[in-house]
């Protein structure tokens, strides 16, 4: 390992917006005799960013006064560029379906389970946040003459990866009637 002088020297390697949260973080655990566990940013001699968790544990005295601490630290750059990768998509998802106003809805095939979206609910004119309950409160809403295929489509077992589509109308508790394009694709519980 490397000795370094003092501590100032550590948090002359921090990110500067991340060395008052560090210190602070610090701080609390000496006075409070407790472990802490902490991300913050380092700058690398070629002016990269590295992103590090930290963690460290106060060792006591017999007074029970801080006399050292004894940590960890692992560079997890890589999985905060996937996290914040992951949060951009998850973003842009998001404004591509509300142009398009699409919703995403899921059913497990063993126990039939139907998992839906507010925007879904909304599409049913059920509302958001307050899914149907039942499949009959589901076929309720579908017009009664698109509801034989809609059974059978239901009851489709696509190979996997195999997209299936179907068109419909739903009827809203105002008598209102609403054209629905459901499309699915079959995936496994490994996907």
């Amino acid at each position: 390992g490397t000795t370094i002088p003092d501590v100032d020297s550590v948090y002359a390697l921090m990110h500067p917006e991340d060395v008052e949260f560090v210190r602070d973080s610090a701080r609390r655990s000496i006075e409070d005799g407790v472990p802490y566990f902490i991300d913050y940013r380092v700058i690398w001699p070629d002016d990269s960013v590295h992103y590090i968790t930290s963690r460290a544990a106060i060792i006591l005295d017999d007074q029970g006064k801080p006399q050292r601490a004894i940590g960890v630290c692992m560079d997890v750059t890589e999985r905060k560029q996937a996290e914040t990768a992951r949060i951009e998509n998850d973003r842009r998802l998001g404004l591509a379906m509300a142009a398009g106003e699409i919703g995403v809805w899921e059913r497990t095939l063993p126990d039939n389970q139907i998992i839906w979206d507010d925007r879904v609910c909304e599409i049913f004119g059920f509302d958001a946040g307050s899914p149907p309950r039942t499949h009959t409160d589901v076929q309720a809403r579908i017009h009664p003459e698109d509801l034989p295929k809609v059974k059978s489509f239901i009851a489709l077992r696509p190979d996997e990866g195999e997209q299936v589509s179907i068109d419909y109308r739903v009827v809203w508790l105002d008598g209102s009637v609403h054209d629905i394009a459901a499309r699915a694709v079959l995936v496994s519980d490994d996907d």
